[in-house]
């Protein structure tokens, strides 16, 4: 049934009252409660670094949720560190959030906990990216290292490479 407001015939948004409003009402709740809980979505991502040359000093990871991360002009999400054996190294971030990131790596032989370059900024120690990624004259775009992660776990696989 329609309602209408004072004796000037207009109608007031509020005032509308039908079978379809009172539906909607009804239904407004479940549906936030739906896309709420796809938001809160998670999982546990393990990154297994390979081709390690020695298990000397530690595999460093971070996960990155930005390009600016990726470029080093912010934080990463979170960094991890593992010792190598055999040629292999594996770290777990537990409790990410579904959605897009980016994976770094270097093995960082020396335990200095810095990725060592040489006088013009190339790397002398192993180096990995999430995809497998390369960059031809310096690292791949942030878009080649990228990958989706919408899962309750998964796993990647990073090859190490010295430059």
């Amino acid at each position: 049934m329609w309602t209408f407001g004072g004796g000037s015939g207009m109608m007031h948004p509020m005032q509308l009252h039908t079978p379809m409003r009172a539906l909607a009402t009804l239904l407004a709740p479940l549906a936030i409660a739906g896309a709420a809980a796809g938001e809160g979505a998670s999982g546990n991502l393990t990154v297994v670094v390979t081709g390690l040359e020695s298990d000397a000093g530690h595999v460093r990871v971070a996960l990155l949720d930005s390009e600016a991360a990726f470029d080093d002009d912010a934080p990463p999400l979170r960094t991890a560190s593992a010792k190598p054996a055999a040629g292999r190294a594996t770290v777990v971030f537990e409790g990410i959030a579904h959605g897009t990131y980016a994976v770094k790596i270097f093995h960082d032989r020396n335990d200095n906990e810095e990725l060592d370059t040489n006088f013009v900024g190339i790397p002398r120690e192993p180096i990995g990216f999430s995809n497998d990624a390369m960059g031809r004259f310096g690292p791949p775009s942030y878009d080649d290292v990228t990958f989706p992660f919408d899962a309750p776990a998964a796993t990647i696989e990073i090859a190490s490479r010295e430059i």
